[in-house]
């Protein structure tokens, strides 16, 4: 009732803020209402969708309706989006381009190749090796599909990237006791 009030009240040309605030109070109403689920979710799509044509260019417009299609499973229309935020002529801020090669890296390594496993690995560590995201996020999320490659020996890299870790941030259990076993197996003192 209060989202239909809501609604009611909108201008017959929202911007597109608006439009993601309905996009958004839909979502949340496809997640709490399974029997609607499908109906809520086709309009908050459009409501994401009418935005984005209002601000092709707005990077939160785009990462919004990104963020929503990745909710729902539509790897194939949250792909080009992201790509977008990365595109390198392109003025997307550091955190936005930080998070859109973060949920880009998933959504291709998501396909469990070991192609995917690779192409999602480069583009984390193509952005540690210009200096544009040397995160222990990013660092821990290329330990992830390291250690997800089927076949590969992949010791040599996860070592160096836990060493790289731990010089910048405080190691979990997992990772400490990681790193031990890895420079056991090199021969080398823990």
């Amino acid at each position: 009732v209060a989202i239909a009030a809501a609604l009611e009240r909108l201008p017959s040309a929202p911007r597109p803020d608006q439009l993601l605030a309905v996009g958004s109070l839909y979502d949340i109403l496809a997640a709490a209402n399974s029997a609607d689920r499908s109906s809520f979710v086709a309009k908050a799509t459009t409501a994401f969708e009418a935005a984005l044509v209002a601000a092709p260019d707005d990077e939160f417009v785009i990462a919004a309706t990104a963020e929503h299609f990745l909710q729902h499973n539509e790897g194939r229309r949250s792909g080009p989006l992201l790509e977008t935020l990365l595109k390198p002529d392109r003025p997307t801020t550091p955190g936005v381009r930080t998070w859109a090669r973060m949920r880009l890296a998933r959504l291709v390594a998501s396909g469990g190749r070991f192609e995917d496993l690779r192409q999602a690995i480069e583009l984390l560590k193509a952005a540690v090796d210009s200096g544009e995201d040397a995160s222990a996020e990013n660092l821990r999320l290329q330990l992830e599909f390291l250690e997800r490659l089927p076949g590969e020996d992949t010791r040599g890299p996860r070592l160096k990237l836990l060493q790289t870790l731990k010089s910048q941030s405080t190691l979990s259990r997992e990772e400490s006791l990681q790193i031990a076993e890895l420079l056991d197996a090199a021969g080398q003192p823990a």
